[in-house]
């Protein structure tokens, strides 16, 4: 219980009470080494790096941005997908990371809800998929601290693509 309680707590903290130890880190290394984790933990998920950025310095916390992304990526397996593709983008100063899946998607109406805490997907009247529903507000709370922003496309039954954008 007590190891429950420490992870809502942490995982709820909003994007002012997060201690950032930024450093400056070459964005598609980094990116690499996190396809790499996931690949070893997730050997039957197909996850492609397609990065059409070369050698983009970025100022940021690896160990909260690690698990953001992490995250971005559980839940990917945990709804269904098979196959995920992490794809960057530098349009006019501004670094994007796409993270598009295949699993189940998300109703339109439910995108706005995505990022607040506690919040999870019903499907019917049940939670198929364990979770405290903090994990996207926590990733948000990340991004946000980044000075970053997070958007999701997706449409149920057509996967879904989780586009991280950061100023360089």
């Amino acid at each position: 219980l007590q190891n429950l309680i420490d992870q809502v707590m942490a995982n709820s903290l909003g994007e002012n009470e997060i201690e950032l130890q930024k450093e400056k880190i070459d964005a598609e290394s980094f990116l690499n080494t996190i396809v790499a984790d996931f690949k070893i933990a997730h050997p039957k998920i197909t996850i492609e790096p397609l990065f059409n950025t070369k050698s983009t310095i970025l100022v940021l916390d690896k160990f909260h941005l690690t698990t953001a992304l992490l995250n971005v990526l559980e839940n990917a397996v945990k709804y269904g997908s098979t196959a995920i593709t992490i794809q960057t983008e530098l349009i006019k100063n501004q670094f994007n990371i796409s993270i598009k899946d295949n699993g189940i998607g998300i109703s339109k109406n439910k995108h706005s809800l995505l990022f607040d805490k506690f919040y999870r997907v019903e499907q019917g009247n049940l939670h198929n998929a364990k979770g405290l529903g903090l994990g996207l507000y926590y990733v948000n709370q990340i991004i946000k601290a980044h000075q970053g922003s997070i958007a999701v496309i997706s449409d149920l039954g057509k996967g879904s693509v989780f586009t991280i954008v950061f100023k360089v």
